[in-house]
């Protein structure tokens, strides 16, 4: 009775087995992390223990390196339960459902590497260790010396490798692959129309999203200074992004039928407008939005947008520091912007 095994239009064919996304345990043990900072409970250590272990008796471990095989389940790279039918490895970036082999493997590395820096678990970094140097053969880059990519790669997908690459040099104390993912930014930067926002042949949100994350963490861990980069990325591109204008968006869908028949519990018509308020679309150009748009956006448009508000300021030593010229109210100091319609702040 569960949803999720369903046939789609990018994923296997229920065959009635359970199954494990790698790339979703990942997830989940970000979001674990989260509730351990914020309650303190104990509890979260033992399951995100266990889950890191899991993450590294799932992965096929070849001499230096380890990686997921295709289960032929469920999303690629899921793990069936039983254990795999085949363990051929990946030999091709251009893969799985989202048109990219990273994307099923840039949660785990980011979980892992957290994991390891609060809890010290040495199996956890010794898994990520083995991940890294998979993702980092040759065959999957344009030019891994200068962390390049094609210019129609799918960028959500390489730009949240690089973020999963920065968090897990800053971790080991990799220099290397803390400049590795300062290249691939500046890479993917050029790739579009960075003033605006928009990257690449499409202005996914996810994409947008990462970028700005990854910007935010280059210039917190001391990489580069993109501070200014983020502010544009913000104003011009993620604001205008969010849904927040139900006249707009009754606008912008009117005279448009549904194309499938509601089939909860994945596909629901009840109240979809009221819901989409504060969602983000998922491929706004930049003259028009398309309203269509994925789980995933969402989640990865407001994470965005935190880590934005979070870098406006930085306090250390009793001294703060001011990144970017947004509204921000802080125990130390608050930030009133008037950009850009006054020119104060």
């Amino acid at each position: 009775e569960k949803p999720w095994p369903r046939l789609g239009p990018y994923f296997y064919a229920t065959v009635g087995t359970d199954f494990c996304s790698p790339l979703g345990q990942g997830r989940m043990m970000l979001a674990m992390m989260v509730w351990r900072q914020l309650d303190g409970n104990p509890m979260w250590d033992d399951y995100l223990r266990r889950m890191a272990k899991g993450l590294g008796d799932m992965a096929v471990h070849v001499d230096d390196y380890a990686y997921y095989a295709d289960g032929m389940i469920g999303a690629a790279y899921s793990y069936p339960r039983g254990g795999w039918k085949a363990t051929r490895e990946p030999t091709r970036e251009v893969s799985g459902e989202e048109g990219s082999m990273f994307d099923g493997y840039r949660g785990q590395i980011r979980a892992l590497a957290k994991w390891y820096s609060i809890s010290g678990d040495e199996n956890a970094l010794e898994t990520a260790t083995r991940l890294v140097r998979f993702v980092l053969k040759p065959r999957f880059w344009e030019d891994v010396e200068h962390a390049w990519f094609g210019k129609t790669s799918h960028l959500h997908a390489h730009v949240a490798m690089l973020w999963a690459l920065l968090e897990f040099g800053q971790v080991s104390g990799d220099e290397y692959l803390k400049d590795f993912a300062r290249f691939g930014y500046e890479r993917a930067r050029d790739l579009g129309i960075p003033r605006i926002g928009c990257f690449a042949w499409t202005t996914e949100a996810c994409a947008s999203s990462d970028m700005v994350a990854l910007a935010v963490k280059l210039s917190r861990y001391g990489v580069g200074d993109y501070w200014d980069d983020v502010e544009a990325y913000i104003r011009n591109q993620m604001i205008e992004h969010q849904l927040t204008d139900r006249d707009l968006i009754e606008q912008e869908v009117a005279g448009r039928g549904p194309k499938w028949e509601p089939d909860p519990p994945q596909v629901i018509s009840d109240r979809v407008l009221d819901r989409a308020i504060g969602s983000f679309a998922r491929t706004p150009c930049p003259t028009r939005v398309y309203t269509a748009w994925t789980v995933c956006c969402p989640a990865n448009g407001s994470q965005a947008l935190y880590y934005a508000w979070d870098g406006i300021l930085e306090h250390r030593d009793g001294n703060v520091q001011v990144n970017m010229l947004l509204n921000r109210v802080s125990p130390w100091l608050d930030v009133s912007s008037y950009l850009p319609y006054e020119g104060k702040v």
